[in-house]
């Protein structure tokens, strides 16, 4: 093995270390989409909760209230100004990128490039297949995520994280909408 897949190797091992070690976390998100040729962006602001194996919850506080659930293979879409719940089936898109925070081998789905962002690190991941999205590029510093963006042909998804909180206890049902 040549040096620099040796170098390779041991980063995905490093990065899956940092993420298989997250069995849980909240954090307050301000999540901004722009794109490509326009000025505009939509810029929303919430909370994020995720537990292992794979619950997640966004509850999104601006501008319009929502809750997002991924529960397993279902992902839940509560809009209570209208009272209305849509279901959808998760995509093999969503399953990689969720991957990297359930404890699945990123090496798996992705090919890894390392950028120079101090003092933070910074990874790139590039889907092996052809995906929706052509990259992920994640900000951590001290093994805390700070920052997700997620690139498209025309578009990006940018996932600012504050105030993380990981390993915390959260309770069950806050990934039911029953109890909402």
């Amino acid at each position: 093995m040549t040096l620099f897949l040796l170098s390779l190797f041991f980063q995905f091992q490093l990065i899956e270390k940092d993420f298989i070690s997250i069995n849980s976390f909240k954090a307050e998100f301000e999540q901004i989409y722009s794109y490509t040729g326009s000025k505009e962006q939509i810029k929303e602001r919430g909370f994020i909760y995720f537990k292992k194996p794979s619950f997640f919850r966004w509850e999104y506080e601006e501008p319009e209230k929502k809750i997002f659930i991924l529960k397993e293979n279902e992902i839940l879409t509560f809009f209570p100004e209208e009272g209305l719940i849509q279901r959808e089936r998760v995509t093999d898109d969503m399953i990689e990128i969720f991957s990297i925070l359930t404890g699945g081998k990123i090496s798996d789905y992705f090919d890894l490039k390392e950028k120079d962002c101090s003092p933070m690190q910074c990874t790139i991941l590039f889907p092996k297949q052809k995906r929706d999205f052509n990259s992920i590029e994640i900000k951590y510093f001290k093994g805390e995520i700070k920052e997700i963006i997620v690139k498209f042909d025309y578009s990006e998804n940018r996932i600012i994280l504050k105030k993380f909180l990981k390993n915390i206890k959260i309770p069950p049902q806050i990934f039911n909408l029953e109890d909402i």
